[in-house]
């Protein structure tokens, strides 16, 4: 028993949190997601439940939110969107309907050497989300093709 105590205290000083949390420096972007990725109890994948035109030559992307528990801690959350076809749009913009207009999540550039993936961090958007469930769960995106 006094060894298994032992190898868990091992295993928590390697444990890049305490780290953090027994130094008190900042940490980069990176490390805090890795941080608060590796503190998740349940990490949700789900698809869009449609995507259809938008009237501005975008896609508008629908979610249903029945993945996700009402009242749990949501730490980080991500959209990555990856295109079939092997020409890929150079960059992709992502908004969400407000009440009154629609408001600029972010914008992602194509990477050749990356996942593949254009990814938007929409922690934000999915709170949100979540905690109003008058705000539609859904995301235009705005593709610009490489000229």
């Amino acid at each position: 028993m006094a060894e298994l105590y032992r190898n868990l205290e091992q295993d928590v000083e390697l444990n890049p949190a305490y780290k953090y949390l027994e130094s008190g420096q900042s940490i980069s972007a990176a490390e805090r997601k890795a941080i608060e990725l590796g503190e998740a109890d349940t990490i949700v994948s789900f698809l869009p439940r449609d995507g259809t035109p938008d009237m501005d030559c975008g896609t508008r992307l629908r979610f249903d939110l029945d993945d996700i528990q009402r009242g749990s801690r949501l730490l980080h959350a991500e959209l990555r969107v990856s295109f079939n076809s092997p020409l890929k749009p150079a960059r992709l913009t992502a908004f969400i309907p407000t009440n009154r207009e629609s408001e600029r999540i972010g914008s992602a550039e194509w990477l050749t050497s990356g996942s593949g993936h254009f990814v938007f961090n929409i922690t934000e958007v999915l709170l949100r989300w979540t905690r109003n469930p008058a705000f539609v769960p859904a995301i235009t995106l705005f593709a610009l093709s490489p000229r």
